[in-house]
């Protein structure tokens, strides 16, 4: 091979290894944030399973969360970020001084995650369950809400919470929202009526107000319902 070949070659050679290390530099502090995470990820995951992350976790995970934010703003983390603190506000262990500010920080990560992903129900959940603990105004409450169920009416993990925080506000509904509550409530007892139930016996749901959302289009569920009662 002619020398001019030769040294065209190493050229090209050199150029895609400087390529290669300009990538890899790109993307380390995505892994870098992916790593730190990922404990949120697991912790969030089980609590989506079991309704609870023990109180001792929770500094840390929130301190894990930061770090990856650090590393790199993606909406997920925020999304992480802004449920822990939420977490954080109602657990028994956190001093009522420290409660108000929690709810704040958990109100702007989910403003974060719906400013860059609109259509994520779980980001439009939190901002909901935020503004309702922070006393906003039901109606408030209710567009962001209204938001989650638009964005994912069929999200298994988000249908309990939804229904908990929906009861809360449902006189303050129109006849549409409440129908839609109601949707959403026969929707959640026909894929798990035994975690419906659970939700029932745990007072995490009102049997009254369940049987008054039901009993507006949905008299099979409520039958059903009483039956299990």
């Amino acid at each position: 091979m002619p020398v001019e070949g030769r040294f065209a070659g190493r050229i090209a050679g050199l150029v895609l290894l400087l390529l290669a290390l300009f990538t890899a530099a790109l993307s380390w502090p995505r892994l870098q944030a992916s790593l730190l995470f990922l404990p949120v990820d697991t912790a969030i995951g089980r609590y989506f399973e079991t309704r609870e992350i023990p109180s001792t976790q929770l500094p840390y995970l929130v301190a894990r969360a930061d770090a990856a934010l650090g590393r790199h703003e993606h909406y997920r983390y925020w999304q992480g970020l802004g449920l822990l603190h939420y977490l954080q506000a109602q657990d028994e262990q956190t001093a009522s001084w420290e409660r108000q500010p929690a709810l704040r920080r958990s109100l702007a990560a989910g403003l974060k995650v719906v400013s860059r992903a609109p259509v994520n129900p779980y980001g439009w959940l939190q901002v909901a369950q935020a503004q309702s603990a922070l006393g906003q105004s039901s109606e408030t409450v209710i567009q962001a809400l209204e938001m989650s169920l638009l964005t994912g009416r069929v999200e298994p993990q988000l249908m309990l919470p939804r229904i908990e925080l929906g009861m809360r506000h449902v006189d303050a509904m129109t006849e549409a929202q409440a129908a839609q509550l109601g949707d959403q409530t026969a929707l959640a007892w026909r894929l798990d009526a035994g975690r419906f139930l659970l939700a029932l016996r745990e007072r995490r749901l009102d049997l009254e107000v369940v049987r008054r959302v039901l009993s507006r289009g949905h008299g099979d569920v409520l039958e059903a319902l009483e039956a299990r009662l």
